[in-house]
């Protein structure tokens, strides 16, 4: 079945020389550094002698199928319509040679002394078996073999055999269809090529009556086997060894694919596949690039697979399996049997190098790995040793195959023979590319896990792929990073229909937003606070005062105003009044510490302070400890009195000292749209606060969207939740004072107090809340607690609750709309300050399976853009930075030009003219549905053990623990070399650091596991509610010890289990928390400790169980069911030696078989 193989080329002209002529040709070899084989004929066993041992390949293969439970999935199947007079038992007869020829086909396989041998069982003849369907529907056929197909690649018994089954379906007197599966022990994708190409010859023969024309084949697998452990040891493994160990020093452990659903901790076998054609056009461009760039088809292929991985993935070193035939000698070509090896290719993707430059990488790493292939993959692994868990294969998670053989050119004696793609529902890697030539173009198709991807994921990533090659063979000097990826319907989606920028609104001021309610409603309630309340015309009177004040003190349009107010009804007044004098409002919170006050005043250089009695002294000594410019300029502005008595009715003459008598109308407009409305501060990187100035034009059109959105307008009553220092807060006020809504204003310690929330809210009959998820979270508390006494409706007036400022949970979600429905309706908001908002999501359902909730979809008058590191867009599903486009961004940071410059930026998509946007610095994705994911910070993404963690995913799957009501994670660094993640978790039942490791250990890989647990009483917060990760305690306690000592077995089932590895490990002494796979234990050496303690425990345990559970004192846990013991009882370093023990064991196994699963129908012939 394989066209063309330079490798046997080689292998055939060295065996074609004569000795001398092989022994110079080693000679001038070994001169440049290359060891040339002499090809000696392989021995044939002693039929007297011991039982065969397995090959590597066929070793981890039978391990595999000793603990999995879907051993289908280590099935080759294959199918073929047959058209013409077909003689089934000459087909039978022909089969029957076949397996009598190959002793690999009527192998078994048993345990001698413990460790897996070949039985080589007598000839017997096939059973193929006949089903009789004629008559089906022809459109009903493929349905039908569909079913066959799944009943043919059911499980073997590698005991019994025999290890191939056929199914022959007959249509009709002349159509049939042939199924075959052979268990991948006894072959390989070289194999098909074998039988096919001996099953046709024997059936011509055998139906002219004539005797077989195959001669007998002079080897067979088992004398391979033994002359492949035999070869490789001493200095030929060694070579082999140095070469693969400097190849894939410091390779990534793992293609950081983003998926779809997340890394099960296990990896599971359940695949799809997408196929696709690449068109004839491309298909010969790629070929004529490649003989141009003295490059293969394969290599170019592979180049522009690596493109693929890296562009989604985000990585720049790529290590990508590519199988291979395995028969570099001519007596192993006519063998049926397993001989496929995988190789890893690893290839540097970093400075955004021309396809042209990568291609030529891609061909040296290529040429030098086949100059070395000798090495099984199995020992490759066994040697390297690398950090593993269960959740993927090491060393490569993703393959690439070319196949070269044309199987459409078969045929028996007078029948066509037709090769019926099989498709793969079970699968061993990640994402498997197989490309195979055929009829003037390349077909293709992509297996991938079902576990990790969608079918419309794969079916987008085809199409990038197809861009890729398409972009890189017009121009192969094109940047790999800067090639298009984007398919033009996926960008017309993207940048077009998902574009909601273009918006432009009338442009007004903001204060002019509000003096036009206050003229239409001017005995509307504009303010509700603490029992009284100011109607829109008294809050428009006093604000008019204050600005006719302002201008009298020499206030200039755009100087700016520090609002020092308390809680009240004043800093409403207040902001009105600045925004309605020209100034800049800088609204300051009197509770932040003096010096944050301090760094805040000094930067922004007020011409005014506005302060009440509660604020006076300290705004002085501020001023006079902050730059001599602004103690000597700025104007304190003392506003008490604005507040009357509690419960009195407020006179529109009350308060503002000496402006209660200057004039209580509207001042003439000295601001334009343009200019700015406020500053408010968040934390900056290097410490201090920085400015962000917003102009009236950009929160006005804001400021209408959300009155649109969320129906916020005459009769709705607003929640003023948030200190108005931030934006959040600001919208809540001005948002609801410009479109004629009532403000009622929390009482600051409510924030903090859950229980006395929905009273509140019923009392002042609040319409819309805005607060943070993990208020959200203690809110629903209080409202379940409070039970039948708030009724079936315990917020009856409430109608939309906005989530922003978190990460809002899944599990928060879900029960809020489990206690609520639709009405309250949930919105989940995302924007950072410098957009105000940049997307909204009205959470209606959650599905079972949902792992995250979405920020949804843009505003009026903005677009997200996520974009990659080379500012291309990313596809939906991939991450990227997120980028907020709009003509309504905030100005930039106060006084910090550079940092400004940094982050305002003119798109990335052109520079045909002014477009801006804002680089976010988070995380996000696409979904199919055109919402956005949020995905954390860059800068809450970190490494552990080389694999990168995103700590919102840790952070979410720890949410979903019952009694986790709400948690953070972090990084701690330990040395240079190390860090670890240490979670902080509140919960009303406190569950244990143990119980958390078991919940997650179900839920993420064990390098996502936390290694340190705080338990909190609550989390601590800044004033705005968010999380304040800068005033989380450090885990207290030494860093862990990762050695263990000595410590003796207990009588009973521990010394039990003791024994049993004394003696299979061979050691003296065992102690309960020596880890088995650390102490010498490996693959085999599990079964044969299974079996003892079948016979010593009477227990049957999983193999995959003594992975999970490598040390005595854990296995006996387990097998008597008890609860693991607190940290203190078992040692911090025996738990992590035990988890990456067996991380690093289950890996190994599964990866020397799965790098050769399934993937290599036909193996690769062209390099």
């Amino acid at each position: 079945m394989s066209s063309h193989d330079p490798m046997n080329d080689l292998a055939r002209r060295i065996a074609s020389l004569t000795p001398a002529q092989r022994e110079l040709l080693a000679l001038r070899a070994r001169r440049r550094g290359i060891e040339v084989s002499s090809v000696q004929p392989i021995a044939r066993r002693s039929a007297d002698g011991p039982p065969a041992r397995l090959s590597f390949p066929q070793e981890r293969l039978w391990f595999l199928q000793q603990m999995s439970a879907d051993a289908g999935a280590l099935n080759l199947v294959y199918a073929f319509d047959l058209r013409g007079a077909l003689d089934v038992s000459t087909l039978g007869r022909a089969f029957d040679e076949i397996v009598r020829r190959h002793e690999a086909l009527r192998t078994t396989f048993a345990r001698c002394d413990n460790a897996p041998v070949q039985r080589i069982e007598a000839p017997a003849p096939v059973e193929l078996r006949l089903e009789r369907l004629d008559g089906h529907p022809e459109h009903a056929r493929a349905q039908e073999t569909k079913r066959w197909i799944a009943e043919a690649a059911r499980p073997f018994d590698l005991a019994r055999g025999p290890l191939l089954r056929a199914v022959l379906l007959r249509w009709s007197a002349e159509e049939h269809t042939l199924i075959f599966a052979i268990h991948h022990i006894a072959a390989d994708g070289w194999s098909l090529g074998v039988l096919v190409r001996e099953l046709a010859s024997l059936y011509e023969a055998l139906r002219a009556g004539r005797p077989s024309p195959l001669p007998e084949l002079p080897i067979q697998y088992a004398d391979f086997a033994l002359w492949q452990r035999e070869r490789l040891r001493g200095a030929v493994l060694d070579r082999e060894l140095a070469y693969w160990r400097a190849q894939l020093s410091g390779a990534p452990p793992r293609l950081e694919l983003p998926t779809d659903r997340p890394r099960p901790a296990v990896q599971g076998s359940r695949g799809g596949t997408v196929a696709f054609d690449v068109p004839e056009a491309l298909s010969s461009a790629l070929e004529a690039l490649a003989r141009r760039e003295g490059a293969t088809l394969f290599m170019t292929l592979l180049a522009a697979f690596d493109v693929l991985l890296a562009r989604y993935s985000g990585q720049q070193d790529i290590v990508v399996g590519t199988p291979v035939a395995g028969r570099l000698r001519p007596d192993l070509e006519p063998l049926i049997g397993c001989l496929v090896n995988a190789l890893a290719l690893r290839t540097d993707l970093s400075n955004n190098p021309s396809f042209r430059a990568l291609l030529g990488r891609v061909k040296d790493v290529a040429l030098d790995a086949f100059a070395h292939q000798e090495l099984p993959f199995e020992l490759l692994v066994e040697a390297l040793r690398p950090q593993r868990d269960l959740s993927h294969t090491p060393i490569f998670q993703a393959m690439f195959v070319l196949q070269n053989a044309p199987l459409e050119e078969l045929s028996l004696a007078g029948l066509s023979l037709r090769p019926i793609e099989v498709v793969a529902d079970a699968v061993m890697h990640d994402l498997t590319l197989t490309v195979r030539p055929t009829g003037g173009r390349l077909r293709a198709w992509i297996e991938y896990s079902a576990d990790l991807f969608e079918r419309s994921t794969i079916e987008r990533m085809a199409g990038h792929l197809l861009t890729l090659l398409e972009a890189f063979t017009r121009d192969p000097e094109l940047g790999i990073l800067d090639a298009p990826m984007l398919t033009e319907a996926e960008r017309r989606t993207l940048l077009v229909a998902w574009d909601g920028a273009a918006e432009r609104r009338e442009e007004r001021c903001v204060h002019q937003l509000f003096e036009a309610w206050a003229a239409r409603c001017p005995d509307a309630e504009a303010i509700s606070s603490g029992g009284f309340s100011l109607r829109y015309g008294e809050l428009n009177a006093r604000s008019n005062r204050l600005a006719h004040g302002l201008r009298a003190q020499g206030l200039e349009p755009k100087e700016r105003v520090a609002v020092l107010l308390g809680h009240g009804p004043a800093q409403v007044a207040a902001l009105l009044g600045v925004a309605k004098a020209g100034g800049v409002a800088v609204p300051l919170d009197p509770t932040h510490p003096p010096e944050r006050l301090r760094q805040v005043l000094d930067a922004v250089d007020p011409r005014c302070v506005l302060v009440d009695a509660t604020s006076r002294a300290a705004a002085a000594a501020l001023l006079d400890s902050a730059g001599s410019r602004a103690a000597s300029r700025s104007v304190v502005i003392d506003l008490t009195g604005i507040e009357a008595e509690q419960g009195a009715a407020l006179s529109p003459d009350a308060g503002f000292g000496a402006f209660a008598g200057l004039p209580a109308i509207d001042p003439d407009p000295v601001t334009s749209p343009a200019d700015p409305l406020y500053i408010v501060h968040t934390s900056g990187s290097t410490g201090g606060p920085k400015g962000i100035v917003q102009s009236h034009r950009s929160f006005a059109q804001f400021l209408d969207w959300q009155a649109r959105c969320f129906a916020i307008g005459a009769g709705q009553r607003v929640a003023q939740w948030a200190p108005i220092s931030y934006d959040a807060g600001l919208c809540e006020l001005l948002g609801a004072l410009c479109f004629g809504a009532t403000l009622c204003l929390a009482p600051p310690a409510l924030r903090t107090d859950p229980a006395a929330t929905p009273a509140w809210l019923r009392s002042e009959r609040i319409t819309l809340l805005q607060m943070v998820p993990s208020f959200a979270r203690r809110l629903l508390d209080a409202v379940e607690i409070g039970g039948a006494s708030a009724g079936p409706h315990p917020l009856p007036e409430l109608e939309r609750v906005l989530l922003a400022g978190e990460v809002l949970p899944v599990s928060l979600a879900r029960d809020w709309l489990a206690r609520f429905g639709a009405r309250p309706a949930l919105f989940n908001l995302y924007g950072p300050s410098e957009t105000v908002l940049a997307t909204y999501h009205e959470v209606a359902r959650v599905d079972p399976e949902q792992t995250a909730i979405p920020v949804g979809r843009a505003i009026d008058g903005r677009q997200i853009l996520v974009l990659d590191p080379a500012g291309q867009p990313c596809p939906i599903g991939v991450p990227g930075e997120v980028y907020v486009r709009s003509a309504y961004l905030t100005e930039g940071y106060l006084g910090r030009d550079e940092e400004t410059r940094r982050v305002y930026l003119q798109s990335p998509l052109h520079d045909d003219y002014p477009d801006r946007v804002y680089r976010t610095g988070d995380l996000g994705r696409w979904r199919p549905d055109g919402a956005l994911e949020f995905l954390g910070r860059r800068d809450h993404q970190v490494k552990i053990r080389g694999n990168r963690v995103e700590l919102g995913e840790v952070e979410g799957a720890l949410a979903a623990h019952p009694s986790v009501q709400e948690c953070v994670v972090i990084s701690e660094r330990l040395d240079e070399a190390e860090q670890r993640l240490v979670a902080y978790v509140a919960g009303a039942d406190g569950p244990s650091a143990t119980e958390l490791r078991q919940f997650l250990a179900g839920r993420l890989p064990g390098y996502m596991i936390p290694a340190t647990y705080v338990a909190l009483p609550a989390l601590p917060r800044t004033s705005t509610g968010k999380v304040d990760r800068a005033a989380l305690p450090r885990p207290t306690g030494e860093r862990p010890d990762l050695g263990s000592a000595f410590v003796a077995p207990q009588a009973g089932l521990e010394e039990t289990i003791a024994g049993i590895w004394r003696a299979v490990l061979g050691l003296d002494r065992v102690g309960v928390n020596d880890n088995f796979f650390d102490a010498g234990g490996h693959s085999l050496l599990v079964v044969e400790l299974r079996n003892r303690l079948a016979s010593a425990c009477g227990v049957e345990v999983p193999i995959v169980e003594i992975f999970r559970h490598p040390t005595v004192a854990a296995l006996a846990r387990y097998l008597s069911a008890s609860p693991e013991p607190a940290p203190q009882e078992a040692g911090a370093g025996a738990r992590a030696r035990t988890r990456r023990a067996a991380v690093r064991q289950l890996r190994d196994r599964r990866a020397r078989v799965g790098a050769s699963t399934r993937n290599d129908e036909v193996e690769s012939d062209e390099h």
